[in-house]
């Protein structure tokens, strides 16, 4: 498996230095998460250091006026042991690779396009950073001079890489929960598994997480998927299905709705 850091996911799309730290966190995030799967090599650009999230701000600057959040993100990069692809470049100079009318020659997205080109079998995807509007699909189809047509897998958050691993079959949904996970559980690793007690609903998702109802109930029943609250933190968020407003918590492996976390004013939108 192969994945592919997108330098170009960070072309100056926020408007904060806040914001700019809260993507390079769920970027942290889903670096552990690659981690924890065993990812096979995550690779990067040269100038990833050099992108900036905020006008003359690159990367770099962040991390350097940032101690504690430049150590996590060095962590992260040692622990999964990510290379610069540069030196094993693939893709030739002159050669284009447009996506969205912009051509990414010397970038990774022509490089894992290049390489999914001469092995189609290879499985792996793009890892955005957070809020980019340019790289916010789940897919990207890419096309290499003019008439081939490349499509590559994104991710940007710990969820949808998560999803991603059981898409395409690196992890078994069924397995059961590892409490000391960093990954919030699937839905087939909660109580929602139980076919008797829930049902699926057709409500559009929420936080990339399938909407369930309690049957013969107005609670509906949905999987907290933030990192934060993984572990033996992990939990279901139940809310009213008329009201809409939140009811309070389970834990994944309980039926036992909690008050004691109900928020105040939290709504799920069903639209």
């Amino acid at each position: 498996m192969q994945v592919f850091i997108n330098e170009s996911s960070l072309h100056s799309q926020y408007y904060t230095i806040d914001q700019f730290k809260d993507a390079i966190k769920e970027f942290i995030n889903c670096l552990d998460v690659l981690k924890e799967q065993n990812a096979s090599q995550t690779s990067r650009s040269d100038n990833l250091y050099l992108m900036s999230g905020i006008h003359k701000t690159n990367l770099s600057d962040i991390l350097r006026q940032n101690t504690d959040l430049s150590l996590r993100f060095k962590d992260s990069i040692q622990k999964n042991n990510v290379k610069s692809w540069e030196n094993a470049k693939i893709h030739k100079e002159g050669v284009t690779y447009v996506y969205k009318d912009v051509d990414y020659n010397g970038y990774s997205i022509a490089e894992f396009a290049e390489r999914k080109t001469q092995d189609r079998s290879i499985k792996g995807f793009l890892l955005n950073f957070v809020g980019s509007p340019i790289f916010s699909e789940n897919q990207i189809d890419v096309i290499k001079e003019s008439s081939q047509s490349i499509l590559l897998d994104c991710n940007s958050n710990a969820t949808s890489i998560s999803n991603w691993f059981i898409e395409v079959g690196l992890i078994d949904p069924n397995t059961i929960y590892n409490p000391k996970s960093k990954l919030p559980p699937t839905d087939e690793q909660t109580v929602l598994i139980d076919k008797s007690k829930f049902e699926r609903t057709s409500f559009p998702k929420n936080n990339g997480r399938t909407v369930y109802r309690l049957i013969g109930t107005d609670q509906l029943w949905v999987v907290d998927g933030a990192t934060k609250h993984a572990t033996d933190k992990a939990h279901i968020e139940i809310f009213h299905e008329v009201t809409r407003k939140h009811l309070g918590t389970s834990l994944y492996n309980e039926i036992n709705l909690n008050e004691k976390y109900k928020v105040k004013d939290r709504q799920i939108n069903l639209e």
